[in-house]
């Protein structure tokens, strides 16, 4: 029985489909496609499992191309070629060429195939795994319900680094759909070990957009903006404006903090920070307006530029003049009264020491009037008594 289930292999791999030689379907008129396409479907129900096999993975390109197949399948070729994975033993080498045939008939095998391809999802054979994850991909998010949840272990488990980051890009092809059974799994490989796999999670979270959740979202988020390398920030920058609101309570004053041009940072991070503030909403623009003001004076144009129009559009007028307008908002209020009260006592010492100059010129001019009055009283006394004592004289 084995020698003759290897010879079947082998002889499978050798006339793969049937049809014209080599398997090409194109030289065939369109009677003749619809004439193969009936005798492939009847073979569908045949009693050799192997007749059935190649019939259905012959029928792959029809099946994508939805052309020529009759109105009432009986049984869809995408059903057929499910059975080989449902097997407590599988047939390694049949499946691998089963989920390519599974891959080229797309969406249209999702109904029929996608919960049994998942079973192959933790075979030992890492080809098999591989090939199993491309159909899913190629299978769309009408298979999310069913892979969601078996390829979020595989983005965990799988020992294979290549395999996770797979598992990551299929989830991300299958849509937000698949967020409630991947989210967390999604989160978590965002510290994977391997940087790639980092890089696929980040941008599955992304793809995943609002439906991943802010709470599930939001610390992974958190801890690249705080930890992660340059790269991987501008990535969660990006995949904060793509998941939205949400994540704004964990992340909105990391996010902010990335405004200021340090010395080393990244200018294309300052300029996607202002950008995911803008996603965030009005109000956190609101929250964060001081560091926006501020990076008006940032040193790149389009920086500059991104944020006066963040403050335009959430309507921070007072922003848009610039942080030296804020002092409400950078300054505590203690601060600012003791400032005021400073300023106020400066003033009135200035307006006393402007009386006491004015009252002393004051008596200073009086002073002088007096004396001038005096002499000139000296002076009618001293003609008074010449004048008297001539007289007198």
């Amino acid at each position: 029985g084995k020698h003759e289930q290897e010879t079947w292999v082998d002889n499978y791999y050798k006339h793969p489909t049937y049809g014209p030689p080599e398997g090409t379907i194109v030289s065939l008129n369109d009677l003749e496609h619809r004439d193969h396409v009936e005798m492939l479907t009847e073979k569908l129900m045949d009693d050799d499992v192997k007749k059935r096999y190649k019939a259905a993975e012959a029928l792959a390109s029809y099946v994508a191309d939805q052309k020529y197949l009759p109105d009432d399948m009986e049984v869809h070729p995408a059903e057929v070629l499910a059975t080989a994975f449902m097997k407590n033993i599988v047939d390694r080498m049949f499946c691998v060429s089963a989920a390519r045939s599974l891959a080229i008939m797309g969406e249209h095998a999702a109904p029929y195939a996608s919960f049994a391809v998942t079973k192959v999802l933790r075979h030992g054979a890492t080809d098999l795994r591989y090939e199993a994850m491309i159909a899913l991909r190629r299978f769309g998010p009408r298979a999310a319900l069913d892979a969601a949840g078996p390829l979020a272990a595989v983005a965990l488990d799988d020992e294979e680094p290549r395999l996770r980051r797979e598992a990551l890009k299929t989830i991300s092809v299958l849509g937000p759909a698949s967020a409630p059974a991947a989210g967390k799994a999604i989160a978590q490989a965002c510290e994977d070990e391997d940087t790639d796999v980092q890089v696929a999670a980040v941008w599955c979270m992304a793809a995943m957009g609002p439906a991943i959740g802010g709470d599930v979202a939001g610390p992974a988020l958190l801890k690249i903006l705080d930890t992660g390398s340059h790269e991987m920030r501008r990535f969660a920058m990006d995949t904060i404006v793509a998941v939205g609101p949400c994540v704004a309570p964990h992340v909105s004053k990391a996010v902010g903090l990335h405004l200021r041009p340090l010395p080393g940072t990244d200018a294309r991070l300052r300029y996607l920070a202002v950008k995911a503030l803008e996603a965030l909403g009005p109000d956190i623009v609101y929250e964060q307006e001081v560091l926006l003001s501020r990076a008006l004076n940032d040193p790149e144009k389009e920086v500059r530029e991104r944020a006066w129009g963040a403050l335009r559009d959430a309507n921070c007028v007072q922003g848009m003049l610039g942080s030296m307008a804020l002092e409400e908002r950078i300054f505590p209020k203690e601060v600012l009264e003791r400032s005021r009260q400073h300023e106020a006592a400066s003033s009135d010492e200035d307006e006393d020491d402007s009386d006491d100059e004015a009252s002393e010129e004051a008596s200073e001019a009086s002073l002088a009037d007096a004396k001038d009055e005096e002499a000139s009283g000296d002076g009618e006394d001293a003609s008074f008594s010449s004048g008297s004592g001539s007289a007198a004289h």
